[in-house]
């Protein structure tokens, strides 16, 4: 009976001692995968286009903030067009709620965008601008987009963006007004 406690007294030890490692690096592995895998899911989940003009900083912006993405997460359907002859056949597909174009390609986006019969609003993407380039974003955009290592910031923008769109009120990224 002595032997019998003492052998399960020492493969109790043994399990605590070698498992205690084990167990750690398990847990730090899910903690740390855990950790930038958590997206909220959109209460409006729409069909978003990224204009990813290679002259912009759009393409630099998903590279570090996984944009397109953090958006599919969120359950939105994103899709994105390269090229100025993507962007003129996915918008002709009338079939997206809204655009997400570098703050410089705007102007004549929502112009384009205005034309289809879906009419997705058009949401400016800022991505390290220079302190000119903010001032005058803060002076004529309603709204913007600027990418965050917190996906959360980002997704703000676009449900309350699509949340009025959905109600019917035009949405404030529609025109450009100031603050």
């Amino acid at each position: 009976m002595t032997k019998r406690v003492l052998t399960v007294a020492a493969v109790v030890v043994g399990a605590l001692v070698l498992g205690e490692t084990v167990a750690l690096a398990c847990g730090d592995k899910f903690v740390l995968l855990g950790r930038g895998a958590r997206v909220a899911r959109s209460k409006y989940p729409s069909t978003i286009l990224i204009y990813m003009n290679p002259s912009s900083r759009v393409p630099a912006a998903d590279k570090e903030f996984h944009v397109e993405a953090v958006l599919k997460a969120a359950g939105h359907k994103a899709q994105v067009a390269e090229s100025e002859s993507e962007l003129e056949k996915a918008l002709a597909s009338g079939k997206y709620d809204m655009v997400l174009a570098d703050y410089n390609d705007v102007p004549a986006l929502r112009k384009d965008a205005a034309a289809v019969s879906s009419k997705p609003v058009v949401l400016p993407l800022l991505y390290k601008p220079t302190p000119s380039e903010l001032s005058a974003a803060e002076k004529e955009a309603q709204c913007l987009v600027r990418p965050s290592k917190a996906s959360r910031d980002l997704l703000v923008v676009v449900d309350q963006t699509l949340a009025e769109r959905r109600k019917g009120v035009g949405a404030i990224c529609d025109g450009v007004v100031g603050n």
